[in-house]
């Protein structure tokens, strides 16, 4: 709620990087991700402004198996969304197939610049 986020970033490289974790759910539940994030991709210090116009995809996923692979074939992605400077939700929905699932927050600076970095809170997994 604004206290806390999750700050991942890199300088002077691309990256395509993020955060898992493995939940225990009910099998067969339908499962709902959300989560909130912006970006931060520029060629100068000044936090409040990319500069550059460098291309930073958010994403959050869904592994229904609960693998930890975020290229599994069956992880249920959000559409990749570019929100630079502004905070945006994204969203995922999956059937849990056992008892576990993983989800995924991830972060892909297209672009070697200065400064890549994305910024997540307010992640929350609901079953329907």
């Amino acid at each position: 709620h604004g206290e806390w986020a999750w700050r991942m970033a890199g300088r002077d490289a691309k990256h395509d990087a993020g955060l898992f974790q493995t939940v225990k759910v009910a099998p067969g539940a339908r499962l709902h991700l959300r989560a909130h994030a912006h970006a931060w991709t520029s060629v100068n210090d000044d936090a409040t402004l990319s500069q550059g116009q460098q291309k930073y995809l958010l994403r959050v996923g869904i592994d229904p198996e609960g693998g930890k692979d975020p290229a599994a074939p069956g992880v249920a992605w959000s559409k990749p969304l570019e929100s630079v400077d502004r905070w945006a939700a994204l969203e995922a929905a999956a059937e849990a197939k056992g008892e576990a699932v993983t989800v995924f927050l991830r972060g892909t600076a297209e672009a070697a610049v200065k400064h890549n970095e994305s910024c997540w809170d307010y992640v929350t997994l609901t079953a329907e």
